[in-house]
């Protein structure tokens, strides 16, 4: 993976993003012909289970598997390390970040977030999960913007907009815990009945 500073490549998502926390439409752009909520055990960040899944479902529906984007909160300790965060070593020191992963400067800013963008193959969200703290991406999309995936730092569902061929495949995905969604649902205290976050 590699971090970027091209904070342009998200501002398709800005525009058609509603106002921040209001509803799905808050986390996930407009204009797909389908979304679907997938629920987790852990706030902001889907286990590697669901994450392993999700992956196999949205290569299938991508041109652009090896040319995505990621964006992570940049609130994490583990992207800034000492003083935000100290592991300690086998030696008794402290380390920063995991290796590799000391952002750029430059932030992608929306709506009372801001995070850092880097770039890879689809399988960089694995390799996220893996060098992090078992974190996945915040929001990530191909190039093609077939599809766009976005799990707040405060849920315990992760949305998705693209094609209807998406939705029936993550809803037909057994290790998913897959809903159809709306853009106009509401998110958090908020969600209906039975499908909390």
């Amino acid at each position: 993976m590699e971090w970027s500073e091209d904070v342009a490549a998200a501002q398709w998502i800005a525009e058609r993003l509603h106002p921040f926390a209001r509803d799905v439409g808050s986390l996930v752009p407009e204009g797909f012909a389908a979304y679907t909520r997938i629920s987790h055990p852990d706030a902001g960040t889907l286990d590697r289970t669901r994450l392993d899944a999700l992956l196999e479902v949205l290569a299938r529906h991508t041109a652009a598997p090896v040319r995505c984007w990621f964006a992570i909160w940049d609130g994490y300790a583990w992207l800034h390390g000492p003083p935000a965060m100290t592991t300690l070593t086998s030696d008794g020191g402290s380390a920063g970040p995991p290796t590799g992963l000391a952002p750029p400067p430059a932030r992608l800013r929306l709506p009372a977030r801001s995070f850092a963008l880097f770039r890879g193959g689809l399988d960089t969200a694995r390799a996220l999960w893996d060098l992090s703290w078992e974190q996945s991406p915040n929001l990530w999309w191909p190039d093609d913007r077939s599809w766009c995936v976005a799990t707040d730092i405060d849920l315990t569902s992760t949305y998705l907009g693209g094609s209807a061929a998406l939705a029936r495949d993550l809803l037909a995905e057994p290790r998913l815990t897959a809903q159809p969604a709306d853009p106009g649902d509401p998110i958090g205290a908020g969600a209906p009945p039975g499908r909390p976050d």
